[in-house]
């Protein structure tokens, strides 16, 4: 992700629709409202958690953007050059889904009194953080089929504001022989690196039930938000696209063009 969310002008003269609500959310838990006692792992219900992905209701950084509850990520501090990979995953399944497409987005949070750290991957000692929203496709045995694992950064340092939620989506169309769905929030530390990172409200829809797919970030308007944070996730520069949004199986310019039109035809009241 490589451009900071801002409005993106000349697509305001579209106008502002206001919009039904969206489709089923496939996942169960979404916003990390329920949390298994401690004895169980202490983890929020039905995501498998590992390493440094606490739930927590503490508004010390703010309030949740959905209910009560977020998911708080910082590492585990393995020490200089080290890596640590924090993370939570859940998968559901979607029998028969081969052919149909799907979309995946998550809300993330960093904050201004204790903010993640820019990802210079190429300095050592200084690598900061990397969090990432991934969306498996996987077969009949939990497996993730090959080459069918789209994801994206869903915050940078060095572009994006801090102490707002931002929401990220990738969408990809299911390749054959794909029985389930991972949704995986990934939280990278480098190098030691201090700053936490907030989650709220992960959402798994198939495509086809959206009432208006280029309301890109699901608020009920469609407007040059959605035009700005679609840029960003399809990282219009093209270094690693992770948003098929026409469901042609590609990843390219023809996604931003059919984006683009659907937001000036617009969609119904």
């Amino acid at each position: 992700m490589s451009h900071p969310r801002t409005l993106v002008a000349c697509v305001l003269a579209a106008g502002v629709f206001g919009l039904p609500a969206q489709s089923q959310n496939l996942l169960s838990n979404p916003s990390f409202e329920t949390v298994l006692p401690p004895l169980a792992g202490g983890g929020p219900a039905n995501w498998f958690r590992f390493n440094g992905m606490q739930p927590s209701t503490d508004e010390f950084f703010g309030p949740a953007f959905d209910g009560m509850a977020t998911i708080v990520s910082e590492g585990e501090f393995l020490g200089d050059e080290s890596q640590s990979d924090n993370g939570l995953i859940q998968n559901t399944s979607v029998s028969g889904a081969s052919g149909r497409c799907f979309r995946c987005s998550v809300y993330a949070r960093s904050t201004s009194l204790n903010p993640i750290q820019p990802s210079n991957l190429d300095v050592p000692g200084s690598r900061g953080h990397f969090p990432l929203v991934i969306m498996d496709f996987t077969n009949s045995s939990g497996n993730v089929i090959d080459g069918f694992s789209v994801g994206t950064q869903v915050f940078e340092a060095a572009d994006d504001p801090v102490d707002q939620w931002l929401r990220t989506s990738v969408q990809a169309v299911a390749p054959e022989g794909t029985e389930g769905i991972t949704a995986f929030l990934l939280f990278i530390q480098f190098d030691n690196s201090v700053g936490q990172m907030l989650w709220d409200l992960v959402e798994l829809v198939e495509v086809d039930t959206l009432l208006c797919p280029p309301d890109w970030d699901d608020d009920g308007d469609l407007d040059g938000d959605d035009v700005s944070g679609f840029l960003v996730d399809t990282d219009f520069d093209g270094d690693a696209p992770a948003v098929d949004y026409n469901c042609d199986t590609l990843f390219d310019a023809f996604d931003v063009a059919v984006f683009l039109d659907d937001v000036f035809v617009g969609c119904p009241l």
